[in-house]
């Protein structure tokens, strides 16, 4: 599955969901990134199980499970992570 899936609006609005949730502003963009290929490695490889696109996003974001609930856990780690170091 190629890359250009990372555009796909239902990706967008998850990972946008998450990000969210993000209050510690130096972690947002590697938050992001760190997301994004999350997500994509998953999707990719219902990808390569033949999945069509769209069934291969929504199997993806059902995996993962709820973007609010992992931007909330995110945001704690990375507060956790700012104290510490």
């Amino acid at each position: 599955m190629s890359r250009k899936n990372k555009h796909h609006p239902k990706v967008q609005c998850f990972i946008s969901a998450v990000l969210s949730r993000i209050e510690y502003a130096e972690a947002y963009q590697e938050t992001k990134v760190t997301l994004e290929c999350y997500f994509l490695s998953i999707l990719d490889g219902y990808g390569l199980a033949g999945l069509a696109e769209e069934e291969a996003v929504d199997k993806t974001i059902k995996q993962i499970g709820d973007p609010i609930k992992m931007g909330d856990e995110l945001n704690l780690l990375e507060s956790l992570y700012a104290c510490v170091f």
